[in-house]
């Protein structure tokens, strides 16, 4: 809420900083979304650690549905960003009311929590989050400053709006996996947890792969998405999805680290590649545009997942399945030159990438990579809450 009411008032300095004073009445809108959002992914937080997958799921479809519904009624009405901007806040207070109502916690309670004992949970969780996420969302804001053309930025958020989409579509994953692995701990059933760990790990490498090989089809997809207007935004678009699988891979292993218990250890590199971000951002952007950028916000997505996954194995005590990932890299190389070589533009792109996915599932099948045993379903099952823990007597 605080940091609601500074982005308020801050909004017309912020935005001359950022070199795009119209923005100023946008930011004022989206300062409300900073605290609904955040009180509604409490309550999403909750329903996991409830074990409530699917109210949980719920509320991200609730809020998504009237976000897209508000846009366009408000669009049509001549609001445009204004109206866009809206329709955000109106999907969190959606996601907070659903949220509320699915959990039965109350918003206001006589139950508190001394905030010594509440920082001494979270300090570490929220600070390595923070660092995390400013290390990986540091690129548009770095453009907008560094390269002085709003028409640069433009095309960026296009292919960065584009690849954002994969990172939607494994995020949820997160909480459940978390809460699986954090009982089986609790429950001293370790190997359990381990097999969950790396099941959910070669999960991330191989969609993450996926990501990389239809990275061929990137300015197809552009400009089917955006049209001929964003043509430019194609090669931005193909980096991107490589920062973004790699950046599944830093979400893994911080999901892993989380299930252990946060380090101190795992702040200092991320914090030094904020630094290391800012000053390459400043170096690269004014001689090489937004292909640098997109270049620099790899590497640091590169280095990110590596720093995270090594601490997050190291932690949960599992080796990297090096067998999984070179079937996986296997699969994605021929899936991509297939894709590539396929004819056709335009809506011929939803057949190409509906036969490169079917492709690449074949190969995984045929590499003998995912071939789901009755222990791995299991794990899958236990981990959704959708079979009970066996005994430990067996």
């Amino acid at each position: 809420t605080l940091l609601a009411v500074i982005i308020a008032l801050l909004a017309e300095p912020l935005a001359q900083l950022l070199r795009s004073p119209n923005i100023a009445p946008l930011l004022r809108i989206l300062s409300a979304d900073f605290a609904v959002g955040a009180i509604a992914g409490i309550y999403t937080g909750i329903l996991v650690a409830q074990g409530r997958y699917g109210r949980s799921a719920m509320t991200a479809v609730a809020a998504i549905l009237t976000q897209l519904l508000t846009a366009l009624f408000l669009i049509e009405r001549g609001l445009l960003a204004a109206g866009a901007c809206w329709a955000v806040v109106a999907g969190a207070v959606v996601q907070l009311i659903v949220g509320r109502w699915a959990s039965g916690i109350a918003f206001f309670s006589h139950d508190r929590v001394p905030f010594g004992d509440l920082w001494g949970h979270t300090r570490l969780l929220a600070g390595a989050q923070l660092a995390l996420r400013i290390s990986q969302n540091m690129d548009l804001l770095a453009v907008k400053f560094f390269a002085l053309s709003p028409a640069l930025a433009g095309l960026y958020a296009g292919g960065l709006n584009i690849s954002h989409a994969g990172l939607l579509l494994f995020g949820p994953t997160e909480g459940v996996l978390l809460q699986s692995m954090a009982k089986s701990r609790r429950e001293e059933n370790h190997a359990e947890a381990r097999r969950t760990s790396t099941l959910y790990l070669r999960v991330a490498l191989t969609y993450g792969a996926l990501l990389c090989a239809l990275s061929v089809l990137a300015d197809e997809i552009v400009v089917f998405l955006l049209g001929p207007t964003f043509a430019a935004s194609g090669p931005i678009l193909a980096i991107l999805l490589w920062a973004v699988a790699f950046r599944l891979l830093a979400a893994t292993g911080r999901t892993l680290i989380s299930a252990v218990g946060e380090k101190v250890s795992i702040m200092l590199p991320l914090l030094f590649l904020i630094v290391l971000g800012v000053i390459a951002y400043a170096i690269a952007i004014p001689r090489g545009g937004i292909v640098a950028a997109a270049a620099v916000a790899l590497g640091l997505a590169v280095a990110a997942g590596l720093t995270s996954l090594r601490e997050g194995l190291k932690l949960m005590g599992i080796r990297f399945p090096w067998a999984s990932l070179a079937k996986i890299v296997g699969a994605a190389v021929v899936t991509a030159g297939v894709a590539w070589s396929l004819p056709g533009t335009g809506w011929f792109l939803i057949a190409k990438l509906t036969f490169s996915c079917l492709l690449y599932a074949v190969l995984l099948f045929a590499f003998n990579e995912w071939r789901p045993t009755k222990e791995q379903l299991a794990s899958v099952l236990r981990a959704l809450g959708l079979k009970t823990q066996r005994p430990a007597n067996g």
